[in-house]
């Protein structure tokens, strides 16, 4: 049973809404999710479905997510709300003058959380640990849109986790697992399994690149940096200028910091790969075999297709005839990952 637990901003239950037509919850790993919901309007629910108010899609398992209302549409029979997660208050922040971040991943993302201004009951939850390294400078840049451009560029999942009963709020990275492993249960979803339903493949090499030519200006001086590799129709060259603020930097150091900014902009124009599809099938059990932000194995063999893909979506459809699971696994557009560009 499905219910929608509705919170004042200070994480107070203020009531719980059971009655209503459509609840469309949309999880992703990269990026905070989003969500929707349909209820017959009354007084109640007009009290309750404000902006700002705090949404919690409850089925008696652990809170991992909730979402703040952002929309509000209203008509006479029923009140629509819209709005993201909670790591949207992030979009609300900026990362003050100049900044180098260096090492491990995550440490840099906690940094940026501990060093802006505080968003009400947010505080770093526990180290995961991870170990993925990245080097990147801003300039005065959204909190939220650097942290989603670490994210894809390492692939490192983090949230806002909502504790209700202590009422505070938790920033926290995290990693799906591997799912494809033999050491693990392994998910395959497959004809095999008849697991699949509604598939649709996306592939796209537009953005993909090989080579970096990173040039960088000084007393009217071009110099440029090389990075990469590849040839014939395998050669793909891109020129990335330099945002690099190189004040106090040895010659040493600005190279280095050169060809980092070369190997980011490959890294992040990479070929898109998508595949989407329903599964109803009890073969494995969503949020128990399975995950956002687990890696597991995708086969259809009429299309001879197999890989192994991250999910990186999860759409969870609550309509009168039940809940219905939508799978986004892998990258869904390419997008180049550049720190200095909003």
């Amino acid at each position: 049973m499905i219910e929608v637990r509705i919170y004042n901003p200070s994480l107070e239950l203020k009531g719980i809404i059971d009655e209503f037509s459509s609840l469309i919850w949309i999880r992703r790993y990269f990026e905070p999710g989003e969500f929707e919901l349909h209820t017959p309007y009354s007084v109640s629910n007009r009290a309750l479905l404000v902006p700002e108010n705090i949404v919690q899609r409850f089925d008696g398992k652990a809170v991992i997510e909730a979402g703040v209302i952002e929309t509000l549409d209203m008509t006479e029979d029923e009140i629509v709300i819209k709005g993201r997660f909670l790591e949207s208050y992030l979009d609300r922040r900026l990362i003050k003058a100049t900044t180098n971040y260096s090492g491990a991943a995550e440490t840099s993302m906690r940094r940026i959380i501990n060093e802006m201004v505080a968003i009400p009951l947010l505080s770093l939850g526990s180290n995961a640990g991870i170990e993925t390294e990245l080097e990147f400078q801003v300039t005065y840049k959204n909190v939220l849109r650097t942290l989603q451009k670490i994210a894809k560029s390492t692939g490192i999942g983090f949230r806002i986790r909502p504790d209700f009963q202590t009422r505070e709020l938790f920033f926290e990275c995290y990693e799906g697992r591997d799912r494809t492993l033999p050491t693990d249960a392994k998910v395959t979803f497959s004809e095999t399994y008849d697991n699949l339903a509604d598939e649709e493949y996306k592939f796209d090499e537009t953005m993909y690149k090989t080579k970096a030519f990173v040039t960088y200006t000084q007393d009217d001086i071009i110099t440029c940096y090389e990075t990469g590799e590849g040839e014939g129709l395998n050669l793909r060259e891109v020129h990335v200028g330099a945002s690099v603020n190189t004040n106090g930097l040895t010659p040493a150091e600005i190279q280095a910091a050169m060809i980092t900014e070369g190997q980011e902009a490959l890294a992040s124009d990479v070929i898109a790969e998508s595949f989407t599809f329903s599964t109803n099938n009890g073969t494995f059990e969503y949020r128990h075999d399975y995950d956002i932000g687990d890696v597991i194995y995708v086969r259809h063999r009429a299309w001879n297709y197999a890989n192994s893909l991250r999910i990186s979506e999860v759409e969870e459809d609550y309509e009168e005839g039940g809940m219905e699971i939508i799978l986004t696994c892998g990258t869904t557009a390419p997008e180049v990952v550049n720190f200095e560009e909003e």
